[in-house]
C-alpha cells in the first residue's frame, strides 16, 4: 500500500511533529510512506533532540514539483490546492497534518482511495463567503476525508462542534527509555519551547509563580526550578526567552535551552516534580487554541517517575488523576499549594510517583502503533 504523509511544519521542531514522524514510522512497517514536505529543515535537530532518524524516511519536496507562483494569497492558494489535489491521486492512502493556524475553509480536496486529515488544533471559524467562491477547489466541508484524527479527547470535541462530523483520538506516542527507580533530586522540571502568542507555555509565570514559592516556604530550601525548551531566532520570541532570563535572576532557576535528547531524559529522571501551566489565564471557550491540545511532556516526565502538577486545561485533564499520581490546578496559589504537599509529604511524593510510571503506560508508543494501523490501513 502506498502512502503519502504530508508533514505541514517540520521546523517546528515541537510536539506535533515528532507525532507526525512517528505515525509515517509505524506505517512504514508494513506500506511504502512517503514523507511530504513543503520547507526547509534540520534533520539533526531532530535525531539530537527529539531522538527521530530521518534517515529512516523517504522524504519528497513538493517544492521540486510544485509551480511557484506571485501575486495575491488568494491566488497562491488556489493554485497550492489545486496541485496539492491531484497530487494525492497517486496515494491509496493520504494524510495531511493541517497547519497550526491553518484555516480549514481552505484545505484542498483530496482524491487518493482514502483520505485522513489530522488536525492539531482546534479549528478557527468557518469563513462562508470565500469558502462558496472556492468551493470547487476547497473542502470546507471535509466531504473528501474520510478519517479525521484528533491528538485528544479535548481536541476531538472542537472539532465535532465545527464540523459535525465522526471524530477518531489517536493518543500521540510516548518512547522513552524505561524506567528506572534512580534517586530523585530535589528539582522541579518544566519542558517546552520558548515563544509568544498561540499556546504559549507560561514560563514567565511559572518562574514567577517559584519565586513566590521559594520566598514564602522554608520547604522549598534546596530546591531549583529547571525549564528546557527549544528557542526560535526571532525578535519577539527571543525577547521573551530573555525576559524569562532576567526574572530568574537571584533564584535557583536554571534553563537548558535547545536540549538534546539524552539530557532531556536525563532531566526527567533527576527531578521529582512536573510543572505545566500553558492555557494560563486563557478562556477555554474563547479561545481553546491556546490550550495545550494534549500534553506530551507531562507524559514523558510521568514516564520517568517525575510526579505532574499541571494546569487543569485542555488535554492535561485527560493525562493526569487528580489525587492518584499528581495534581491539576485552577491557580497559581493552587499549584504552590499542591506542590507544598508533595514537598513536604515524601510518602505521598512516592506514591504519586508509582502511579504516574503506571499511569503513563496507558500512551505507550506500542499503542499508538497498534490503534494507528488498525485506523489507517
Amino acid at each position: 500500500m502506498k502512502i503519502g504523509v504530508f508533514a505541514c511544519c517540520l521546523r517546528a521542531y515541537g510536539g506535533g511533529e515528532k507525532y507526525v514522524l512517528e505515525l509515517a514510522q509505524a506505517l512504514a512497517q508494513e506500506n511504502e510512506v512517503e514523507l511530504l514536505v513543503s520547507e526547509d529543515f534540520d534533520p539533526q535537530v531532530f535525531k539530537s533532540r527529539l531522538d527521530i532518524d530521518l534517515a529512516r524516511y523517504v522524504v519528497k519536496d513538493l517544492r521540486e514539483r510544485y509551480p511557484a507562483i506571485g501575486g495575491l494569497w488568494f491566488k497562491r492558494r488556489l493554485v497550492k490546492n489545486i496541485f496539492l489535489s491531484r497530487m494525492t491521486a497517486k496515494y491509496d492512502v493520504i494524510i495531511y497534518q493541517s497547519g497550526q493556524t491553518e484555516d480549514l475553509s481552505y484545505i484542498f480536496p483530496s482524491r487518493a482511495k482514502k483520505s485522513v486529515l489530522l488536525i492539531q488544533v482546534p479549528p478557527r471559524d468557518i469563513n462562508e463567503t470565500l469558502s462558496k467562491r472556492l468551493r470547487l477547489f476547497c473542502d470546507p466541508d471535509l466531504q473528501t476525508y474520510d478519517i479525521i484524527l484528533a491528538y485528544s479527547e479535548f481536541t476531538r470535541r472542537w472539532i465535532q462542534k465545527r464540523f459535525r462530523r465522526r471524530v477518531e483520538v489517536l493518543y500521540p506516542p510516548i518512547k522513552l527509555p524505561p524506567y528506572t527507580a534512580t534517586p530523585k533530586k530535589k528539582i522541579i522540571l518544566s519542558v517546552g519551547r520558548f515563544f509568544v502568542g498561540f499556546h504559549n507555555k507560561k514560563q514567565l509565570e511559572l518562574i514567577r509563580a517559584f519565586k513566590q514559592l521559594y520566598g514564602e516556604s522554608d520547604s522549598l530550601e534546596g530546591w531549583e526550578f529547571h525549564l528546557a525548551g527549544g528557542t526560535y531566532d526571532n525578535v519577539p520570541d527571543r525577547s521573551y526567552k530573555e525576559e524569562c532570563e532576567t526574572e530568574s535572576h537571584g533564584y535557583p532557576v536554571r534553563f537548558h535551552f535547545n536540549a538534546e535528547f539524552d539530557t532531556l531524559v536525563n532531566l526527567y529522571r533527576r527531578s521529582a516534580l512536573f510543572w505545566h501551566a500553558t492555557g494560563l489565564n486563557e478562556d477555554e471557550y474563547k479561545n481553546p487554541q491556546f490550550l495545550e491540545h494534549f500534553g506530551m511532556t507531562t507524559v514523558e516526565a510521568m514516564s520517568m517517575g517525575c510526579v505532574p502538577v499541571v494546569i487543569n486545561k485542555g488535554g492535561q485533564k485527560e493525562i493526569v488523576r487528580h489525587g492518584i499520581d499528581g495534581f491539576l490546578w485552577n491557580t497559581i496559589a493552587e499549584l504552590n499549594e499542591y506542590t507544598l504537599r508533595l514537598v513536604e509529604n515524601r510518602q505521598k511524593l512516592e506514591k504519586f510517583r508509582k502511579e504516574a510510571v503506571e499511569g503513563s503506560g496507558r500512551f505507550h508508543v506500542s499503542k499508538f502503533q497498534k490503534k494507528a494501523k488498525q485506523l489507517l490501513t
